[in-house]
């Protein structure tokens, strides 16, 4: 979404660059945004990017399918060297309440 909205401190290339460049990238709850095609571009410049410079990449996600959040071409790419790990428990929010 800053890089949808706001370009004034950096410039969307800077962006790019710094997310493919960063020495591990995390996507937090990748399947909560709402699939764009813009998105599916950034997701794409940014994975394709970082898999031609042999950077990890950590997604977390609810659901299983991450294609159809992110493209089936950056799901292909986080297949390189994927280790998938299940993670189980409960959600600890209703506990900070």
């Amino acid at each position: 979404d800053y890089m949808k909205s706001n370009f004034t401190d950096v410039s969307y290339t800077d962006l790019i660059r710094q997310a493919i460049a960063t020495p591990l990238l995390v996507l937090d709850d990748i399947d909560k945004a709402k699939w764009s095609e813009f998105r599916e571009e950034i997701y794409f410049d940014i994975l394709d990017g970082r898999t031609k410079n042999g950077r990890p990449t950590a997604i977390s996600t609810n659901q299983g399918d991450i294609a159809r959040y992110i493209g089936g071409a950056c799901a292909s790419r986080l297949s390189i060297g994927l280790i998938e790990i299940d993670m189980v428990g409960g959600d600890y929010r209703p506990e900070l309440v």
